[in-house]
This record gives C-alpha cells, structure tokens and sequence, in this order.
C-alpha cells in the first residue's frame, strides 16, 4: 500500500479511493486487535484477582500464566499501535498530495482533538456512500479524515485540482426504525452555507435524484437551530466556518476569532527563497549509509546530518547498542559548527524515528510524502534506515539577527518550552519605538529539524513573517490612535 501511494504513474482518482479504502479496512482490523487485547488484558486481571482471593491449589503457577498472558497481550497491543501509526502517517501523506502540500489549507482543519477510531458498521457505510455521491456531482475528490491524523475539523474534505475552494462536510447517521425485513437510516450532511460549490453539488444531487441518478443524498434536512444541534456538532461547524476563513483570508489578515482559547491568527503566505530544503543531502546520505552502514555530513554551518542503517533493527533492544552510534558520537564531535563561546551553543537532535512513533508536530510533511525514493522510506518505515538532524540553535539564532529579527537562545527551560527560541521585531509608528514579542516560532524550527529546511530558507521565512506581523502592528497602532482622535483624546 505504501509503496501505491508513492507511485507517482497513477492516472485517476481511483487508485487513491482504493488506497483510502484499504487504509479504512487495515485500521479498523487493527483497532480490533487493540480491542481484543484490551479485553483479554482485562479478563486475564479479573481472573487474577479471584485467585488471589481464593487461593485454590497450584494457584501461583496459574497466576505466572495469567501474568504472562498479560504481558504477551500487551506486547501485541502496542505492534498494532505502531502499525496505527504508520497507517495514519500513508493518511496523512495522501491528504498532503490532495491538498498539494499547501499547508495553509492543511493547517486550517488540524485545530482539533485527535479523530476517532474509524467508524463502523452503518456510520462508516454512511461515510462512504456520502463521499461517493459528492465525489459524482462534482464535489472533487473525497479526503476521509478518520484515516488521517492532520486533518480533525470535519469528515470528509472534497478537493478538485480545478478549484482552489474546499467543501468540507460533517456526516451525521442514525438509525431510525429495523424490522425483519431491513431498517430505515436517515443521514444528514452538515456543512458551511455560503460557498458556490457547496450550491452546485446540492443542486446536482437534486437533479440526480429526480432523474433517478441514483443518488439519495438530495434534499435540505428538516430545518434546525443551533439550539437543536447537539454542542459538539455546533463547535464542529463553527470550527468548519473558521477553517473556510482562514483558507480564504488575504495576505496579512488578522483573523480575530480562529480557535477559542487561542491568539489571534496572522496569514502569511511565505515566497521562495532559492535553496529551501536540503533533499539531496539526505538521498546522498541515506545511499551511502544502505551501503556502508553509516554516513554523516556538516550542512550550512549550522548542522550535521547523519544516517544509519542496520539489517535488523529488531535484534538491538537498546538502540544506543546499533554499530553506528559510535560513529555517530564520533562525527557530530567532530563536524558539529560551533561558536568559540560556549555559552553560544545549545545542541538539539531529531530523527526520522519521530514520525514512526507520532511525535512529529501536525504541521510537518508527514514520512510518506517525503522526497525520497520508496526504498529509503520503506526502510526508515521498519527502522533500518535513521535519519538524525543535529542543529545548532545558536546558528540559528545568529542567521535570525543578520536578517533583523533580534533573538536570543533561552535563558532557562521555561522561555525554551514556551518559545524554543525568544524572537523580536522593532519598528516605528507615530514617533515611538515598539517591540513585537512573537510567540513559539517553532512552526518554522520544526521545518528545520523534519524538512530539512536550510539555513537561508527558515531566516527568510522568519524575516518575512516578522515584517508582515510588524506591518500589521503598525496598522493597528495608527487605528487606535485615529480612534483616540475621533474621540477627542488626542494622540498623545
């Protein structure tokens, strides 16, 4: 399935449905084996439990069973998590190829609690029948959420190479009445009024239905208040509504109100700035350590990039035992760029292992759609292959003030947690000074340490951010002060 998924031939949308719907089958096998090993966790504590109140005879050889029991199924619960995982990673890398990697689009529905387990029985049947029918009246193509892990405001999100408008809709089922013959089902679609292609689909779903098309999606459901809608399906739409926002607002809007609880959102649409990602450094490195066993390069002055690879990663329960790390140690003492005051320096490590164990942030390129051949992926897939990011965040912080951002490095472990990096703006409105404290940039860190972002490339997209942000803030200062005018207050 994965190496499907990184088959560039494919000719249709078909191909990927058929992969969305392996994808739904292989999780909900595998959310089954959790269940299942759940349950007999649960049997095997219960059983535990009344033998050790009653004691019968050989009752510390059954409770060694029963305690291995356990062990075995916890070993097997957490297999069928990791393949989770990675199933969620080929998700989420189908919807970065639907969406084409437009991360502003893709950022827009990730603020949300992690989706469910994929639905079953008639809800899931719904979900499909749903997405078929949209897909037909030319909705685009229908991205299942539940299969991914980055997309969690919504179901389903239809996306057609010809529009930039997304449709993203909320799929609500129940059953409504069974008898020995069948059962009646009613189905209701939500979605954010006011947008042309929802109109269209609606309207090509009526004509199918009165011209037999065989769709039975057609129809406005009864109408309903929001006082009628259950509150997480309110707070589901309103998050909806707001995500249309965000995909729409023009460079250097301000949107107010995103998500409750969090900062006004600034839209930055980031331009290219040459060399943005250093691909053919890790392709180069991953080829040479598949063949020697090890490899490493310094990169940009700021960096050292180091693979490893063994044949069977299972035969090292610890992994600091693998042959290379030796090598590995060895290499970054030695290539790793430093200032000559230490007290400059502060050394983070990130590896390719994130991605298998769902540590990497949302907003990154998930494993699967990265630009590397399916042979290297596969093999960091089953943990052959490690892909390590040494990074000096005092480099770092020094390419940020060359291009006139002031930053420092944290001064303890809480400005490290709260900001990674603390990064300011100067500028000048009406006369005065003001200093814009930016937030946790570590959107733009965290391309670094999983994109292989350049040194060049994140000091631009730092800079860039920084002068819109400055540019916005100078434009709310000046409507203040109008105001204060207007108001007879004067300017001060």
């Amino acid at each position: 399935m994965v190496r499907r998924l990184l088959d560039r031939r494919r000719e249709s949308g078909a191909d990927l449905w058929e992969i969305q719907l392996d994808l739904v089958q292989h999780l909900t096998e595998v959310q089954n084996g959790i269940a299942e090993g759940d349950r007999a966790r649960q049997e095997a504590k219960a059983e535990i439990a009344e033998i050790a109140k009653r004691r019968p005879e050989g009752w510390k050889r059954e409770l060694q069973r029963l305690n291995q029991s356990i062990k075995e199924a916890e070993a097997r619960s957490s297999i069928f998590k990791d393949v989770r995982t990675a199933l969620k990673q080929v998700g989420d890398a189908l919807a970065w190829e639907m969406f084409d990697s437009d991360t502003r689009r893709l950022t827009s529905l990730m603020f949300n609690a992690p989706n469910p387990s994929v639905p079953g029985g008639l809800s899931l049947l719904s979900m499909l029948r749903v997405a078929a029918n949209f897909w037909a009246a030319g909705a685009g193509f229908p991205v299942l959420h539940d299969v991914t892990n980055c997309l969690r405001v919504g179901d389903i999100t239809f996306v057609h190479p010809d529009d930039e408008e997304l449709l993203t809709v909320e799929v609500k089922s129940r059953v409504v009445s069974r008898d020995e013959h069948g059962g009646q089902l009613s189905v209701v679609v939500y979605a954010v009024r006011g947008f042309p292609k929802l109109q269209s689909v609606t309207d090509e779903l009526r004509r199918r239905a009165a011209g037999g098309g065989g769709s039975d999606a057609a129809g406005d459901p009864p109408g309903v208040s929001s006082r009628q809608l259950e509150k997480g399906l309110v707070r589901q739409l309103e998050r909806m509504s707001s995500a249309i926002t965000v995909q729409v607002a023009p460079h250097g809007e301000r949107v107010e109100k995103f998500i409750e609880g969090l900062p006004p959102l600034l839209l930055v649409n980031l331009k290219s700035c040459g060399e943005e990602a250093h691909w053919d450094v890790v392709r180069e490195l991953a080829a040479g350590a598949r063949q020697e066993g090890f490899a490493s390069r310094a990169v940009d002055d700021a960096f050292v990039y180091a693979a490893g690879y063994v044949d069977d990663p299972d035969s090292y329960t610890n992994p600091a035992e693998m042959p290379f790390m030796e090598k590995l140690a060895a290499d970054v003492a030695g290539k790793m760029p430093r200032f000559a005051d230490a007290g400059r320096n502060h050394i983070l490590v990130h590896t390719t292992g994130r991605h298998l164990t769902g540590d990497a942030p949302l907003h990154v390129r998930p494993l699967f759609a990265h630009f590397l051949s399916a042979d290297v992926i596969v093999d960091i897939l089953w943990r052959r292959l490690t892909v390590f990011v040494f990074t000096n965040l005092g480099k770092l912080v020094e390419a940020l003030n060359a291009v006139g951002v002031t930053a420092r490095l944290p001064a303890n472990d809480k400005e490290f947690r709260q900001f990674l990096i603390p990064a300011s703006k100067r500028t000048t409105c009406g006369g005065r000074y003001v200093d814009l404290q930016f937030g946790d940039i570590r959107y733009f860190t965290d391309k670094v340490f999983y994109e292989f972002q350049s040194l060049s490339g994140f000091a631009s997209a730092v800079a860039q951010m920084a002068e819109t942000a400055t540019g916005a803030a100078r434009k709310d200062i000046w409507q203040r002060l109008d105001r204060q005018s207007d108001d007879g207050e004067g300017l001060g």
